[in-house]
């Protein structure tokens, strides 16, 4: 439906082209980086690949992923308080733009 469709909102010439992937899923993107790379212990942890996981992810995922040599992105962990001041702060915003 999308390939070759062109983009007339950007005002470009540009279409859309679509690709089969040949690897499906997080869990078997996951496994097909490890493979290939199985030397990451060898590579500073600032450039191994990073999994970024929600909390609750985070919390049921990661001992799974521990020992793959990759970054696991740990969500800031926030105070109900936080959360209160941000909902407000997103209120105001929204009263002052409209």
């Amino acid at each position: 439906a999308f390939n070759g469709k062109n983009w007339d909102k950007l005002k470009s010439e540009r279409g859309a082209s679509l690709a089969y992937a040949r690897v499906q899923g997080k869990e078997a993107l996951i496994m097909e980086y490890v493979m290939k790379n199985l030397d990451l212990e060898t590579v500073d942890m600032h450039f191994r690949p990073t999994l970024f996981l929600s909390e609750s992810q985070y919390q049921e995922e990661s001992v799974r992923y521990r020992n793959l040599n990759i970054r696991i992105h740990q969500p800031e962990r926030r105070s109900s308080d936080d959360m209160v001041e941000s909902l407000k702060e997103n209120s105001d915003d929204m009263q002052e733009n409209n």
